[in-house]
């Protein structure tokens, strides 16, 4: 959406004024992306950009006015951290955007030296920017990268995320492998839908397994998945509403160790959703080429608790980092309580994928 200011309009103002939360947009002032700080001139131009879902469900934003200021460097900034109560101009932004990554994967020891990592990449905003970091990272930690895209037979959709990976995997010079849900699990989501078995959770279970069972294949010894701090806060949420305490002791790895299983590892687990839209941008990811969103996304609840946590850390930074922590913390307390007969893996009884169950979900979902 774009306007322009007929005088002098603080942002913060301008976003509450039109029931926008900053945390699910990137601001543009005549071209130029700017903090939610800002303020516009008289005559301005100001482009407001949803990163995902498009415009949100009804439910007005809670702005704190903050004042705008230079990045400690005195340069112009492109990033506000409420949470931080800091300014970034573009270079001290990819400082602190690269510095948390490295940090995860220092800390948890994420990727070794040598090692064939797999990246799960969808070519939207967060697995672009997973697949520019890593590209750079392997310059100082030296390590075989591979990208896996998977279509999952959405039209009018998919196709612009696929060309888009190829072309980012081109540019950066990684190897690029892609497999269909027609060819692989012989459905498509769209084809699902029309049995009214599409929805966000069924496509998760086929790609889920997908990934896994291509990424084990092609020699990898983890997949690395683009999954950002708004995502994890998102997941314990859902947890809570689903009444699912369970899900809390497999959140971040599985309960039981299996060669038929790659780990799966998250490097911007402390970087937000707008963090990651922001790095994204200024390396160079067009928001206005092709579809941004899964059609079939609007009916996720997902959705819903996205947008619900968007409106709290607006209000009060740093919900998300509490929330995430507070998952972490459960799933430790959890993983105590469960006996050890009950950690087993078994191989699925149809397609000899790894399951919890005689069963696998991904089998149950196809044949309902």
């Amino acid at each position: 959406m774009r306007l322009k200011v007929k005088s002098e309009t603080p942002i913060q103002k301008l976003l509450q004024e039109m029931g926008v939360c900053s945390q699910e947009v990137l601001v543009f002032i005549e071209g130029k992306i700017s903090p939610e700080t800002s303020i516009a001139k008289k005559g301005q131009e100001v482009s407001i950009i949803y990163f995902k879902h498009g415009a949100p469900q009804s439910g007005g934003a809670l702005h704190k006015q903050r004042k705008f200021e230079k990045c400690k460097c005195g340069g112009n900034p492109v990033y506000y951290a409420p949470h931080l109560g800091r300014h970034f101009c573009k270079r001290h932004f990819l400082e602190y955007f690269e510095k948390k990554a490295k940090l995860e994967i220092r800390n948890k020891k994420l990727i070794q030296k040598n090692e064939k990592i797999a990246l799960a990449l969808s070519g939207g905003k967060d697995s672009f920017s997973m697949l520019h970091f890593l590209s750079h990272l392997k310059e100082a930690l030296p390590f075989k990268l591979f990208a896996i895209t998977i279509d999952e037979g959405v039209k009018g959709y998919r196709g612009h995320t696929i060309n888009r990976a190829k072309k980012f995997c081109k540019k950066l010079k990684v190897k690029h492998y892609i497999y269909t849900f027609k060819k692989e699990e012989g459905v498509t989501l769209d084809s699902l839908s029309k049995e009214e078995k599409a929805n966000c959770s069924v496509c998760a279970v086929l790609r889920r397994r997908l990934l896994n069972s291509k990424a084990r294949k092609l020699g990898a010894s983890k997949l690395i998945i683009a999954h950002n701090l708004d995502d994890t806060a998102q997941t314990v949420l859902l947890n809570v509403v689903r009444n699912e305490p369970l899900r809390f002791a497999r959140m971040e790895e599985p309960l039981v160790q299996s060669k038929s299983l790659i780990q799966r590892i998250k490097p911007f687990a402390t970087l937000s959703e707008k963090e990651v839209a922001t790095y994204a941008f200024l390396h160079g990811y067009d928001y206005g080429e092709g579809a941004c969103c899964c059609p079939y996304v609007q009916h996720a609840i997902r959705r819903f608790i996205r947008h619900q946590l968007n409106l709290m850390e607006e209000a009060y930074p740093g919900t998300k980092l509490r929330i995430a922590a507070s998952g972490h913390t459960i799933q430790n307390a959890i993983r105590k309580t469960i006996p050890e007969e009950k950690l087993q893996i078994n191989a699925c009884g149809i397609c000899g994928e790894p399951s919890a169950n005689q069963i696998c979900k991904a089998c149950l979902a196809i044949s309902k």
